[in-house]
């Protein structure tokens, strides 16, 4: 029994690990189908906008930067030297 207990943990662990993921996933889809359909307008900085957007960049290295997404997704980009 105590197997089973444990496995029924692991899975419910799994499947609300996989719905955090689907959320920031779809939060990011969001965003990105309004920036697109921004790309061929002007837009001015708005710095409230991007503090709602973002929780914070992280600089990796030299070369490398970590975006970190309202949300908790995360994204690595490499930077142009």
């Amino acid at each position: 029994m105590a197997e089973k207990s444990k496995l029924e943990q692991q899975l419910t662990r799994y499947g609300n690990a996989q719905q955090e993921k689907g959320n920031a996933k779809s939060r990011l889809d969001e965003i990105f189908t309004i920036l697109e359909g921004l790309e061929n307008h002007p837009m001015e900085y708005d710095d409230r906008l991007v503090r709602q957007v973002l929780e914070c960049v992280v600089v990796e290295s030299k070369e490398s930067i970590k975006v970190i997404f309202a949300g908790g997704l995360e994204v690595e980009q490499a930077t142009q030297i």
